[in-house]
C-alpha cells in the first residue's frame, strides 16, 4: 500500500507541478502580449512623432522658398521701377507682372491675403496706367508704388523673423 499511497502522491505532485508549469505558461503568455501591445503602441507613437517632425521641417522649408520668393519679386520689381524712372523706358517693366504674381502666390500661399490684394492693386495699377497706354508715366505715382512695393518688403521681413503682428507696418502700404 505504501508503493499505492506513493503513486497518488506522485500523481497529485505531477498533476500541481503541470498547474504550476501551465499557469506560468500563460502568465509569460499574458506579459508577452503586454509587452508586445506596449511596443506596437510605442512603435505608432514614435512614427507619428517622426511623421509630425517631418511635416514640420517641410512646412519650414515650404516657408523659406516662399519668402525667398516674395524678398527676390519684390527687388526684382523696385529695380524695375527704379530703371524706368531714371530711363522712362517700358522695357524695364517687362517682366515686372510675372515677378509680382509670384510674390502675390507666395503671400496667397502663407495666408497673407490682404497683402496679396495690395500687390494685386499694384500689378493693376503697372497694367492700366504705365504699360498698357502711350502717355508718359506719373513719377510721382510711380515712387508711390515703390515706396508700396518697400512698405510690404519690411512687413514680410518682419512676418518672417518674428511671431509680432506687423499689421501696422502693413497699413503703410496701404
Amino acid at each position: 500500500r505504501s508503493s499505492a499511497a506513493s503513486d497518488v502522491y506522485k500523481r497529485q505532485s505531477l498533476s500541481i507541478l503541470v498547474i504550476i508549469i501551465t499557469g506560468l505558461i500563460m502568465g509569460l503568455s499574458i506579459l508577452t502580449s503586454l509587452f508586445q501591445q506596449r511596443l506596437l503602441s510605442a512603435y505608432q507613437t514614435v512614427e507619428t512623432s517622426q511623421e509630425r517632425l517631418r511635416n514640420a521641417i517641410n512646412s519650414i522649408s515650404d516657408g523659406i522658398v516662399l519668402f525667398d520668393e516674395i524678398h527676390s519679386g519684390l527687388a526684382i520689381s523696385k529695380r524695375a521701377v527704379a530703371a524706368f524712372v531714371e530711363s522712362n523706358d517700358k522695357l524695364h517693366l517687362a517682366n515686372i507682372g510675372q515677378a509680382l504674381a509670384g510674390v502675390k502666390g507666395a503671400l496667397i500661399f502663407l495666408n497673407e491675403t490682404q497683402c496679396a490684394e495690395v500687390i494685386g492693386m499694384s500689378m493693376r495699377y503697372l497694367n492700366e496706367r504705365v504699360l498698357n497706354t502711350d502717355a508718359a508715366a506719373d513719377e510721382a505715382r510711380l515712387e508711390v508704388l515703390a515706396d508700396v512695393l518697400t512698405s510690404i518688403e519690411y512687413y514680410i521681413e518682419t512676418v518672417s523673423q518674428s511671431d509680432v503682428s506687423a499689421k501696422d507696418i502693413l497699413s503703410l502700404a496701404i
